[in-house]
């Protein structure tokens, strides 16, 4: 009986280490990095998600990869009344560039060259597939579901959070699809700055609509947030007047 007893105890601990394992065992791969240069200069890492290359770094260019001058506008009230392309640094403080990259308007996106040559502004379909990717390949905080805001985000410079699986709640542990967003905040509309530490935004180059009230339109982004857990793919858009960083994808 002792020996039956046994032989059962021992069963019941094989399928326990099986079949009970915590999702947090999941073993995911280490990002592959590589690099690329824009016409300024200024090198980028960029890291493979999925199928595609993406940099791992807010685009912070001056110039467009034919290298003419992007211009750029300080005052809150002529950012607000620009119906031409733009860019600026956040606060319009050149100590955010290195970190955070630039904040472009809708209308620089649409150009067509920000991004180096080879790379372009992610369309809608292209967040959503690296967005389908994470989450079908156990980049959620337990290893499944849709909650992989953590493998995006960088490990640092994000509010703290009491809610575990929030960038904001134990960010050491965030970045492991090496995708490494920081949350750079934006330079709304109207032209002030706001949300740094709190929130990411990067744009698509898909627009979403018009916006005929402001002479202007909208497009589709994403946005990460130090107390949510999914990312957001915002279909409605922001409109275009808006400072947002850019992340290039390659063609």
């Amino acid at each position: 009986m002792i020996r039956i007893a046994c032989i059962i105890c021992l069963i019941t601990l094989l399928w326990c280490f099986t079949s009970c394992k915590d999702d947090h065992e999941i073993i995911l791969p280490e990002p592959v990095y590589s690099s690329v240069n824009d016409i300024e200069g200024n090198t980028y890492q960029t890291v493979r998600i999925g199928d595609h290359w993406w940099m791992a770094e807010n685009l912070k260019t001056t110039r467009y990869r034919d290298g003419t001058v992007i211009p750029t506008e300080a005052d809150d009230t002529k950012w607000w009344q620009l119906r031409t392309d733009a860019y600026c640094w956040y606060e319009n403080n050149l100590d955010f560039k290195a970190k955070y990259g630039a904040l472009y308007n809708g209308y620089a996106v649409q150009t067509g060259k920000l991004c180096p040559s080879g790379w372009h502004v992610p369309t809608y379909p292209e967040w959503k597939t690296m967005v389908r990717y994470l989450v079908d390949n156990g980049y959620g905080h337990k290893g499944s579901g849709n909650d992989i805001a953590k493998a995006l985000a960088a490990k640092t410079d994000w509010k703290s959070y009491s809610m575990t699986g929030t960038p904001g709640n134990d960010p050491a542990s965030n970045n492991s699809s090496g995708f490494s967003a920081f949350p750079g905040g934006m330079r709304d509309f109207d032209g002030i700055f706001n949300y740094a530490n709190h929130f990411g935004f990067w744009w698509s180059s898909t627009q979403a609509g018009d916006y005929p009230l402001l002479g202007t339109f909208t497009a589709i982004y994403l946005k990460l947030d130090f107390c949510e857990k999914e990312p957001l793919i915002n279909e409605t858009g922001y409109l275009a007047l808006a400072g947002l960083s850019v992340r290039c994808i390659k063609d």
